[in-house]
Order: structure tokens, then C-alpha cells, then sequence
């Protein structure tokens, strides 16, 4: 991943934009922190269920939400939901 970037830096050389400076910095500082970048989704293509409004991977944010809020178990859907309002 490290290699595309650097690839597209080079290539975009002299173009200094929110995408070189903030996003792909972030992008590399995040995924040698353990985070995985799943890119652009479309829930029909990649076969992974996720919230089309507000990007969240479902099944990632049930399991998160269970092991950050035990007692709370059962109402990932709920808090999603009002995540959305």
C-alpha cells in the first residue's frame, strides 16, 4: 500500500491538496496501527454488510459495540439507528 501512495505522490508531484496532505497521511498512519482500509464499498459488489448512509460496516460495529458495551448487548441496531438521525 505504501508503494501506491508513493507512486501517486510522485506522479502528482507538485499538486499539493487535502488528499496528499491530510487523507493518504492518515490512510498510512492508521493501517501500521492495525486498522484495515476497505476502500470504496457497495454492499452488492463486495458481499459485506454495511450502512450505506453513514459508511458503517455492521458487522464490525455489532461486534465493537458488544465488546465496548456489555451491558448494553442487543441494541447495536437500535444505536445505529439513532446514529443515523
Amino acid at each position: 500500500m505504501w508503494r501506491k501512495i508513493m507512486a501517486y505522490n510522485q506522479t502528482k508531484k507538485n499538486e499539493f491538496n487535502e488528499a496528499t496532505r491530510v487523507q493518504m497521511p492518515a490512510l498510512v498512519h492508521l493501517t501500521r496501527l492495525g486498522y484495515q482500509y476497505a476502500g470504496k464499498l457497495s454492499e452488492r459488489d463486495s458481499g459485506i454488510a454495511f450502512d450505506g448512509d453513514t459508511n458503517i460496516l455492521i458487522n464490525v460495529f455489532k461486534k465493537q459495540f458488544k465488546k465496548l458495551n456489555p451491558e448494553h448487548a442487543g441494541e447495536e441496531l437500535e444505536i445505529l439507528t439513532s446514529i443515523k438521525q
